[in-house]
């Protein structure tokens, strides 16, 4: 029966070493995320080292990091959030001439209001990553028009569609007519 021991890994890790001169290390995700004592190391392509760090113990406890993460990820909005969101989607979209329902990384998004600044519309965007209640909010648009995805473009309280939706008419020469009978086109 054979027992590893810090040593005889140490050793191993030497001796590879020596018949591979080039060799990576990385550490692995468990490692960059859960901070520890002791963080095991991976070295390209297989050796394994066990290093001892001394790392700052975070406020909240790991369990608790990863719980919350999980539990923002998975959970879906209340019924009775899903309602409040609803009633604020369709309030925008009420209220204004031009709704963008929008995030803030999503390069559509950024095309779709580039193309609506490029054509001076005035128009109200509505960015759900920087939202408290974003996810209940897109929740709502999908019972609204059926669709989930960003950008959500609203005319004149009317669904028009994603980026794709929005350059057709563009190119078309239709998006100018429906920003025009809305009331959006700057003077």
């Amino acid at each position: 029966m054979h027992t590893t021991t810090a040593a005889s890994t140490t050793q191993a890790f030497r001796a590879a070493s020596i018949r591979r001169p080039a060799f990576i290390i990385t550490t692995t995700a468990a490692a960059a995320t859960f901070p520890a004592k002791r963080r095991y190391l991976s070295v390209v392509p297989t050796a394994k080292l066990l290093i001892n760090q001394t790392a700052r113990r975070p406020s909240t406890p790991p369990s608790q990091m990863n719980f919350n993460f999980f539990r923002n990820f998975f959970s879906s909005p209340s019924p009775q959030s899903v309602a409040m969101a609803s009633q604020k989607a369709q309030k925008l979209i009420d209220e204004n001439a031009v709704v963008v329902f929008s995030k803030s990384y999503c390069p559509y998004c950024k095309a779709t209001k580039s193309l609506l600044s490029s054509l001076d519309a005035d128009f109200k965007v509505v960015e759900l990553d920087e939202e408290s209640d974003g996810s209940a909010v897109q929740d709502a648009l999908q019972e609204i028009s059926g669709q989930r995805t960003v950008p959500n473009v609203y005319i004149a309280k009317k669904h028009i569609g994603g980026n794709s939706d929005v350059q057709s008419l563009s190119s078309s020469g239709k998006l100018k007519a429906l920003l025009t009978e809305a009331g959006a086109l700057k003077a």
